[in-house]
């Protein structure tokens, strides 16, 4: 993802336990640089450097299931990417 917006290309990240709004580039440009995540996890995002969630785990590798990556189905992210792919082909 650092890489490719460093070369001023689009980003379509995937978003498990960390912070999208810390750590992604959506913010600058939320066209070229699309992100994926699974919303209805409350206790998501579990790590962020700052004001972290600590309703599970302090540190999201110690996570016992990973539940933020689980349940994200693979239709909603092809979803995103087809929305992706229309932007940026």
């Amino acid at each position: 993802m650092h890489n490719a917006v460093a070369l001023n290309k689009p980003t379509l990240t995937i978003w498990g336990a960390s912070n999208e709004k810390l750590y992604s580039y959506n913010a600058f440009n939320p066209i070229k640089h699309q992100i994926v995540f699974n919303t209805t996890i409350k206790c998501r995002p579990c790590s962020a450097w700052i004001n972290a969630n600590k309703t599970r785990v302090k540190n999201p590798a110690t996570c016992p299931d990973f539940i933020c990556l689980q349940e994200l189905s693979s239709k909603i992210v092809y979803q995103h990417l087809q929305l992706f792919l229309t932007h940026h082909s």
